[in-house]
């Protein structure tokens, strides 16, 4: 039994179950989210089986008509516990810079971390998710009489 998905103009497979075509389009949205955009920038999959029509939606989830067929096989990227955890202490701060230098994440804090990119390839720094996560951070560290975030950054990086 094979599975015809088709996504937009933007991509069209075959795959052996429903379930992995859904995996694809939980793989193309992810990409989309990851280079910035969001539901408006792919269309909702058509995955073809048999002869009957599905569509599978934003969150992955697989439709007949206006019936939920299958839960996705994929979830919405998340940003790592160090990124959401709300900073309230100087140490925390520290953690969580420590943190951005540990995952190669380390960025200059005046700048958006959406336009934040890798030297080498060009890829953005951090999904979606970690955007928000590491704007509300980023205003955070700089709270703390006595704690410099720059000083910090700066000897990280030597």
């Amino acid at each position: 039994m094979t599975v015809q998905l088709t996504v937009g103009r933007k991509f069209r497979g075959q795959f052996d179950s429903l379930a992995a075509a859904q995996a694809k389009f939980c793989e193309l949205r992810d990409a989309v989210m990851n280079a910035g955009g969001g539901s408006r920038d792919l269309p909702d999959g058509k995955a073809i089986e048999n002869g009957k029509a599905y569509r599978i939606s934003w969150n992955g989830r697989l439709w007949d008509g206006g019936t939920l067929v299958a839960n996705p096989p994929c979830s919405t990227p998340q940003a790592p516990a160090y990124m959401t955890a709300a900073i309230t202490t100087a140490a925390e701060a520290e953690a969580f810079i420590r943190a951005l230098h540990a995952d190669g994440k380390l960025y200059h804090f005046d700048d958006s971390p959406e336009t934040v990119v890798n030297a080498t390839t060009g890829a953005k720094t951090f999904t979606l998710a970690e955007c928000r996560a590491v704007r509300a951070r980023a205003e955070e560290i700089f709270a703390f009489d006595g704690f410099d975030p720059f000083e910090l950054a700066i000897e990280l990086s030597e």
